[in-house]
């Protein structure tokens, strides 16, 4: 396996268990955080549900930063006295 297919893996796995609940906490629905990364709702749905999809890593880097998250598909830390 290769970097790139690891660090796809590794985001897909991050996503499946961090997007929906990041989408929730900005209020997008489904179809707006779609939009905005320029994917399918279909795509989208896969992504939270955990299935495998064909995007490139750049793809699901962009979807992360739209997120809020880290580009590891991970929730940034809080800052103190938030």
């Amino acid at each position: 396996m290769t970097d790139t297919e690891e660090l796809q893996r590794i985001l897909l796995s991050n996503l499946a268990i961090h997007a929906d609940p990041a989408r929730l906490q900005l209020c997008l629905s489904l179809s707006n955080a779609a939009r905005l990364a320029n994917l399918a709702p279909e795509a989208m749905t896969a992504i939270e549900q955990g299935k495998a999809c064909m995007l490139s890593t750049p793809t699901l880097i962009d979807l992360t930063v739209i997120l809020g998250l880290d580009q590891s598909g991970l929730p940034k830390p809080r800052h103190p006295g938030r």
